[in-house]
């Protein structure tokens, strides 16, 4: 339970600034990591609301951002290029003003995803990468920290990260290739 715990405090609490005045909504499925942290463990934590999409398409995250007042709002990058595509002028067409960010995980954020959502919706996409096996997110930007589009961001508090060769061990210098490893209060 401790583990669980941990990601909420660690990512939770210092990346999203998350506080029992947020709600959390998205469609990541509560089975993988991210939509049990992010649906289930962060807003239980912290005595925020939970908005759980039944339908996950564009128009119903959007709907959701509007009926229920979503002000973090966690998906993947397919969902908000399909919302971009679907609903480019989606803060014309739905009320999205109690967005205070949107988060993304599971596959690569491109940099035209990240900058065409800026453009539409007036704020930046917080990528991450985790793990089911570390249970959320390990490395991301915090909340008010700049962001370069293409760069997933530095470890979450707690969590030592390392680029090694996978046939030495031996760790590498910045900007090389190869396994990563981690090391955390998680996993």
């Amino acid at each position: 339970h401790r583990q669980v715990l941990s990601t909420a405090d660690a990512y939770a609490r210092y990346c999203l600034n998350a506080t029992e005045d947020d709600v959390f909504g998205g469609n990541p499925p509560l089975p993988f990591a991210y939509g049990y942290g992010d649906l289930v463990t962060f807003p239980l934590r912290f005595g925020a609301t939970s908005s759980l999409v039944e339908n996950a398409s564009p128009g119903d995250l959007l709907e959701a951002v509007e009926n229920h007042g979503i002000t973090i709002l966690c998906s993947i990058p397919t969902a908000y290029n399909q919302m971009l595509s679907k609903h480019p002028d989606g803060p014309e067409e739905y009320d999205t003003s109690s967005l205070r960010m949107a988060m993304s995980a599971g596959e690569p954020l491109t940099h035209s995803t990240f900058n065409n959502f800026k453009d539409s919706y007036g704020f930046e996409i917080y990528d991450g990468i985790g793990t089911t096996e570390m249970l959320h997110i390990f490395v991301s930007h915090r909340e008010g920290q700049e962001i370069d589009p293409g760069a997933t961001g530095y470890p979450v508090p707690g969590y030592e990260c390392k680029v090694i060769d996978p046939d030495t061990g031996e760790e590498l210098p910045r900007g090389e290739a190869g396994m990563l490893t981690v090391r955390g209060p998680t996993g």
